[in-house]
C-alpha cells in the first residue's frame, strides 16, 4: 500500500509541475520592469486555452495558448513604483511577487563588466568594495539579474539566473561597474533600478552578434573552422541576448573590446551592425548605447604593435561620434600596469551613469566632457583646442604621456602648458612639429581633466598609419 501511495504522490507532483505556467527567468519574483512601457511576456502552459494576467496596478489581460501551449501577452507598466504582484491564471495560478517598476538597463561585455564588487581574487580586488557594501546595506531599490547561460549554437528560449535585491551580502557578486551605474542613477532619479548583466570573460564582439548581423557585413569570422566555444559566431547572442528580446529596457551598457583590440578596423563594421540589429530586435531605433574605452594596459601580446590598443580606442570614440545615441566614457586615468582588470570600477560606473543622466534623462549639466577639437602650429609649438566650454586643469606638475613629432614621425616626450582653454605643446628636440599625441599608447596615465572631474580622452592630431617609427 505504501508503495502505491508514493507513486500517487510522485504522479500528482509531476502533473502539478507540468501544469504550472513556465516563464523565462527574466520574468520572476523580485524583477524590475521598465516604467511606462509595453512589456511582452512569453510563456508556456499545458492548458490549451485562455491565460489571464492580472497586474497589481489594476490591469487585466488575456492571451490564448496555441497547440504547443505557448502564449504571449503584452502588458503596460505604470510609472515607477511598487512592490507589486502579477498573477497568471491558466486554471492554476502562478504569482510573481515583489515586483518593482523603474529603469532597466542591459549591461553586456567581457571580464571588466563581469568583475564583481568582491573582485576576482586576492590580487584583483575592487578598491571601493567596502563603500559599495555599506551602500547596499541600506537596501536601496536596486536589483540585478546576472545571467549564467553557457554559449549556445542555437537561439535559446531561456536564460539562466535569478533576480536578486541589493543588500550588504548580495552586492558582493554584482558587477562592480553596473552597480556603480545603478547606484548613481537611483540616487539621482529616485526610482527603482534593475540591471540585467549579460557578460562573459574574454568574449569577442562576434559572439555577441546574431548570425544575421554577421552575414550582413560578410564577416569572415563565420568561416572559421574550429570547435564550438564561447567565441564562436553568435554563441553569446544565442544564449543571453535573443532570449531577452521583448523584455523592455531603457538602454544598453557595453564594456567590451579587449578581445578585439588587434582588429580596430573590423570593429568599425562589426559594432554598427550589432547595434542596428539589437535596436531593431528591441523595437527601439534610438535606444541609448553607452560604451567604455578599453582599459589602459601594457598588453604583452601586442609586442611591436604598441599603438594598436590606442587605435582601437580611437575607433571606439569615432563610433560614438558617428552613431546616433551612442556615448563613451574614458578610462585613461584608471588603467593598471599589472592587470587588464583595473580595480577602480567606481569611476567607470559613475561616468556611465553621468553620461546616461546627461544624454538620456535630460540632466545636461551632469556630463560635460572636453575632447580634442583641432590644432594649429605656432613656430616650434603646437596649440591644441578642445570642444565644450570647460576649464581644463592639470592634476600634477607635468602633463603625462604627451608626445610630439616632426616630419620624420619620430615621437619625443613633450612639454605642455595650459593657456586658457588651449594646450600649448613643444619639445627642444622637434624644431618643426607636425603632430601631437596624448596618452596614445597601450598603457598611459592621463592627468588632464575638466573642471567637473572628467578626464580628457586620448587623442592625436595626425592621421598617420598604424605602423609607426619607434620613439627614440
Amino acid at each position: 500500500m505504501r508503495k502505491y501511495m508514493i507513486l500517487l504522490v510522485l504522479l500528482t507532483s509531476a502533473l502539478t509541475g507540468f501544469s504550472k505556467i513556465e516563464l523565462g527567468t527574466q520574468f520572476s519574483d523580485n524583477m524590475v520592469l521598465q516604467q511606462s512601457a509595453k512589456i511582452k511576456i512569453a510563456g508556456k502552459t499545458s492548458t490549451v486555452g485562455k491565460v489571464t494576467v492580472t497586474t497589481g496596478w489594476g490591469k487585466t489581460y488575456k492571451a490564448t495558448a496555441d497547440k504547443q501551449g505557448k502564449f504571449t501577452v503584452t502588458i503596460e507598466t505604470p510609472k515607477a513604483g511598487g512592490p507589486y504582484d502579477i498573477n497568471l491564471d491558466d486554471g492554476e495560478q502562478t504569482v510573481l511577487k515583489n515586483i518593482l517598476i523603474g529603469e532597466v538597463w542591459l549591461a553586456v561585455g567581457q571580464s571588466n563588466m563581469v568583475m564583481p564588487v568582491k573582485g576576482f581574487d586576492a590580487k584583483q580586488l575592487v578598491v571601493n568594495r567596502q563603500e559599495m557594501e555599506q551602500h547596499a546595506s541600506k537596501l536601496p531599490p536596486i536589483r540585478f539579474l546576472t545571467l549564467e547561460s553557457p554559449p549556445s549554437e542555437e537561439v535559446s528560449d531561456l536564460v539562466l539566473g535569478k533576480w536578486v535585491a541589493a543588500d550588504a551580502q548580495s552586492v558582493a557578486n554584482f558587477s562592480a561597474v553596473a552597480y556603480e551605474f545603478a547606484r548613481t542613477l537611483q540616487e539621482e532619479l529616485k526610482v527603482p533600478v534593475g540591471i540585467i548583466v549579460a557578460a562573459n570573460s574574454g568574449t569577442r564582439i562576434e559572439s555577441w552578434m546574431s548570425k544575421g548581423s554577421l552575414e550582413s557585413i560578410a564577416d569572415k569570422f563565420l568561416d572559421l573552422d574550429r570547435p564550438f566555444q564561447k567565441n564562436s559566431a553568435a554563441a553569446m547572442y544565442n544564449a543571453m541576448i535573443a532570449p531577452l528580446l521583448g523584455y523592455q529596457i531603457k538602454g544598453f551598457l557595453w564594456y567590451q573590446g579587449e578581445a578585439n583590440r588587434m582588429s580596430p578596423g573590423a570593429y568599425l563594421k562589426q559594432f554598427p551592425a550589432m547595434l542596428d540589429d539589437w535596436r531593431k530586435s528591441w523595437g527601439g531605433k534610438d535606444l541609448p548605447f553607452y560604451t567604455v574605452e578599453i582599459a589602459p594596459f601594457p598588453y604583452p601580446t601586442d609586442k611591436d604593435k604598441a599603438y594598436i590598443a590606442a587605435f582601437f580606442r580611437e575607433n571606439q570614440r569615432k563610433l560614438s561620434r558617428t552613431l546616433a545615441q551612442v556615448g563613451i566614457v574614458s578610462t585613461v586615468d584608471v588603467g593598471s600596469s599589472t592587470t587588464v582588470h583595473p580595480p577602480d570600477k567606481t569611476k567607470v560606473g559613475t561616468r556611465l551613469a553621468l553620461l546616461a543622466l546627461g544624454q538620456t534623462y535630460g540632466f545636461k549639466e551632469r556630463y560635460q566632457e572636453s575632447v580634442y577639437k583641432g590644432y594649429s602650429t605656432d613656430g616650434d609649438k603646437i596649440s591644441i583646442t578642445f570642444s565644450g566650454n570647460n576649464r581644463l586643469q592639470l592634476l600634477g606638475d607635468t602633463l603625462q604621456d604627451m608626445e610630439i613629432a616632426g616630419e620624420d614621425q619620430v615621437f619625443h616626450p613633450a612639454n605642455a602648458t595650459l593657456q586658457g582653454d588651449r594646450l600649448l605643446v613643444w619639445s627642444a628636440a622637434v624644431a618643426h612639429p607636425k603632430s601631437v599625441r596624448y596618452c596614445f599608447k597601450a598603457y598611459s596615465v592621463g592627468n588632464l581633466f575638466t573642471e567637473h572631474g572628467l578626464p580628457v580622452p586620448p587623442f592625436r592630431t595626425d592621421n598617420w598609419s598604424i605602423i609607426q617609427k619607434k620613439t627614440p
